[in-house]
């Protein structure tokens, strides 16, 4: 692949392949032999649960517009990279409708060219409503939000957004630990990463990393960049598709969330905007990542859209203004697991913000006293506060631990169920705590 220095046209593709495309618009019929592409996917699709959505739920993604923004270029394995993604698009949401901008020649084009494709949504009013983004662009990885980023296609992102477009992206496939590439770094821009769909030997090969692997079903890939600050991670390996036999990447695991998104959208058209990426890291099934020993939300597309259509059936209620001392009903001036989970049903339906919701939380795993007033601890501190997943794993050890670091600690969680043991002094006898916390946004 060639690299060329600059912003201008260093582009790297997060599924398996090499160069690209000048604009070129094409309005897709997303039912085009959406049943061959439903039966290439036949291991992915049934792990996140998109069979059921179609059979049990009826909902397609009817008319839920799209766009990919991707190369049509056939390449050395025989099929086009951009095909591929339509593919799994549709295998996904095959009533949604699609469009596809294919920019010829990705060492040769620049921001201006790809912020041109998404201008195109506004200057024709094209009911888009996502974007599909499963390529790369710059040599940099960052290892942080890239939010401080003023270019073409960073502005023309984040005017979309704010009308109210949705954005997918790819992670990267360097094997990074710490670090997305670029768009997938942008707050605006949902991320993802890539799990196995699949157990058995892998081998992974481009010009970023190469990597070897026992492949699990649902670890993260070995070529799949990770960081605290990536949304979710989908099936990438190993994708077939009717154009493409062996297609894998992060390039693979993008689509497939843009297509969720697509199911969520078809089965609530006036989903908010806010709402998808909460809906969709809600209902996920926490993974683990071998190589970082970090945890991150799988998407299940079953769970969200049954969770879009129960939300259309219960009034929405406005965020309450109450304190913490409201959920402590006995006036023991503890929070107990009752209690706490009174808090827990409010939040989930809306009803408290997620401020109050960690401070409750907060109280109920460290036993503190309560104070009307303010929503702070007592003097008494913890000293150890240990949390563990189901499967025994140690996520933190914490020493001394404060409120603020508890509360930091449990928004770097992915969605689940964790096991805390707190150690600390009362009276002067030392005494263990244990119980669970769930982590759910």
């Amino acid at each position: 692949m060639r690299k060329e220095k600059g912003w201008r046209a260093i582009l790297v593709f997060i599924g398996i392949v090499a160069s690209l495309p000048q604009g070129i618009w094409v309005g897709m019929d997303s039912a085009l032999a959406s049943e061959g592409v439903h039966a290439q996917l036949a291991e992915s699709l049934p792990l996140i649960g998109v069979d059921r959505v179609h059979q049990e739920l009826r909902i397609n993604g009817l008319r839920v517009g799209i766009l990919i923004m991707d190369d049509w270029t056939i390449n050395e394995n025989g099929y086009a990279h951009g095909q591929a993604v339509a593919d799994i698009v549709r295998a996904v949401a095959p009533g949604a409708r699609i469009w596809s901008c294919k920019l010829m020649f990705f060492a040769r084009i620049s921001q201006q060219d790809f912020a041109d494709c998404l201008l195109k949504i506004v200057r024709e009013r094209l009911p888009v409503r996502v974007v599909n983004m499963s390529f790369a662009v710059g040599e940099e990885i960052f290892d942080r939000p890239c939010d401080s980023l003023d270019d073409p296609l960073t502005r023309a992102i984040r005017l979309l957004r704010q009308k109210g477009v949705i954005f997918v992206a790819a992670a990267g496939n360097d094997g990074r630990k710490n670090a997305l590439r670029y768009p997938a770094c942008l707050p605006e821009v949902i991320s993802v990463g890539a799990t196995y769909d699949l157990a058995g030997s892998v081998q992974f090969d481009n010009d970023q990393v190469f990597c070897r692997d026992m492949a699990v079903i649902d670890n993260v890939t070995c070529y799949s960049n990770v960081a605290d600050f990536l949304d979710l991670v989908a099936p990438g390996t190993t994708i077939s598709t009717p154009t493409a036999s062996n297609f894998g990447g992060t390039s693979a695991a993008a689509p497939i969330v843009t297509g969720v998104i697509a199911l969520m959208l078809g089965a609530d058209p006036s989903l908010p905007q806010r709402a998808i990426l909460e809906n969709l890291r809600t209902t996920a099934v926490l993974v683990r990542d071998p190589r970082s020993s970090q945890s991150f939300p799988r998407v299940d597309a079953y769970r969200a859209v049954r969770a879009v259509l129960a939300a259309r059936q219960t009034p929405s209620a406005t965020a309450s203004s109450q304190t913490i001392a409201h959920f402590d009903a006995n006036g023991d001036g503890i929070i107990d697991d009752s209690e706490y989970y009174v808090a827990l049903e409010e939040w989930i339906a809306g009803q408290i913000s997620d401020e109050l919701f960690f401070d409750v939380t907060d109280y109920w795993v460290r036993g503190a006293r309560v104070r009307a007033t303010d929503a702070q601890f007592s003097s008494e501190n913890t000293e150890k506060f240990q949390l563990y997943d189901l499967q025994g794993r140690q996520i933190a050890d914490l020493e001394g631990a404060s409120s603020g670091e508890l509360r930091a600690l449990v928004r770097t969680l992915a969605n689940g169920v964790y096991v805390y043991v707190a150690t600390r002094t009362v009276q002067g006898k030392t005494v263990r705590y244990m119980g669970k916390i769930v982590v759910l946004r």
